[in-house]
């Protein structure tokens, strides 16, 4: 830490009154008062300052909101009073009405209504891979801040949040390319949806969180983020996303079928012809190269997506011929008064497509 942020440990009553009813950029631009002063720190004391329920506090965000409506999800008596033949009617007839969304409670059908007047803006990171040697995590926390430094713009976080090598034929990649172990990077991964919570419009799951679960049985992403209110999805899941007066469908999964090494948008096409739903936008994960593709599927414009990832430098992939495409944040701008999408693949140009 810097002497400049040592210097901000102990806040000062001036201080905490600019910081409850300023913005970080006009918090970062008064120097005399917080010299050195980062986003991380700032959401921190705000944070604080909430909680402190400080007589200067506002929300200074003009996000507009979102709200989200979840397929209920009833717990089951124990069954205790039914016996025999009563039990296997029990059981399969409460099976039937919530298997998908009962199973370890992650949902795969979601809608989320966003109210605004403006186009606003998803952006799909996935594979953030944190603690890998070979990860950009100084990327990863620049691409937060401004994520969050743009009111129309929110984040759909994918699988593989850590690197977490944990299958026994995979223990050299885990000796050989992480720098701390999965507990520490779980830990890290719950700090950065603390600071990217302002913006976050839902977690997903990937196969790296998969092998906690069927290696040790717990859902990793649930236990990391317990007691932070996040939407988490499973590693497959449909989004109802209503932007103003017009609704779109999302399809995101993480590791797709039918994928092309040539052509990475292969799987989300794939996933279009054989899913159960036909979708505006379709989102694959897992393979660490971006590609955005558009084509004129049933009348309509269709947007197949793979996401890239920010573990640029991977010894394990290169020993199996892949090569990474390296950091890769597609976004898909949404229209709210007509059906309208426009796609980047970087933060920064989507940014400034939203403020002209």
């Amino acid at each position: 830490m810097s002497e400049s942020a040592r210097s901000l440990v102990q806040w000062t009553s001036e201080q905490d009154s600019f910081l409850a009813t300023n913005r970080f950029s006009e918090v970062e631009a008064r120097d005399d008062l917080f010299p050195g002063i980062t986003h991380p720190e700032y959401l921190a004391r705000r944070r604080e300052l909430k909680k402190e329920d400080h007589p200067d506090y506002i929300d200074v965000r003009n996000r507009p909101p979102v709200s989200r409506r979840l397929p209920s999800i009833t717990v089951p008596e124990l069954f205790s009073e039914a016996d025999g033949a009563e039990l296997w009617t029990a059981v399969m007839e409460f099976q039937k009405s919530h298997q998908k969304q009962y199973a370890n409670e992650i949902l795969t059908d979601v809608e989320i209504k966003v109210d605004t007047d403006h186009p606003f803006g998803v952006v799909f990171m996935s594979d953030w891979h944190i603690g890998g040697i070979g990860t950009d995590h100084e990327s990863l926390l620049r691409d937060i801040d401004l994520i969050n430094n743009c009111d129309q713009l929110v984040a759909y976080v994918g699988g593989d949040p850590i690197d977490n090598f944990i299958p026994e034929k995979l223990a050299h990649a885990a000796r050989d390319s992480q720098v701390v172990n999965p507990g520490f990077q779980w830990k890290m991964f719950r700090h950065a949806i603390e600071l990217i919570q302002p913006s976050l419009l839902a977690v997903g799951r990937g196969n790296h969180d998969g092998w906690t679960q069927r290696n040790a049985g717990i859902e990793g992403i649930s236990q990391a983020l317990k007691g932070i209110p996040v939407l988490h999805t499973g590693e497959d899941t449909y989004i109802d996303l209503t932007v103003g007066e017009i609704n779109y469908v999302i399809y995101r999964k993480h590791r797709p079928i039918g994928n092309s090494r040539i052509h990475r948008t292969a799987g989300a096409k794939t996933s279009y012809q054989t899913g159960k739903r036909l979708f505006d936008v379709g989102v694959t994960e897992h393979h660490h190269e971006a590609a955005i593709n558009a084509e004129i599927r049933h009348g309509e414009y269709r947007w197949f997506i793979t996401t890239g990832s920010y573990k640029v430098e991977d010894a394990h992939a290169r020993e199996w011929g892949f090569m990474h495409g390296g950091v890769g944040t597609p976004v898909v701008i949404f229209y709210p008064k007509r059906k309208k999408m426009v796609t980047y693949l970087t933060i920064e140009d989507a940014i400034e497509h939203l403020e002209r």
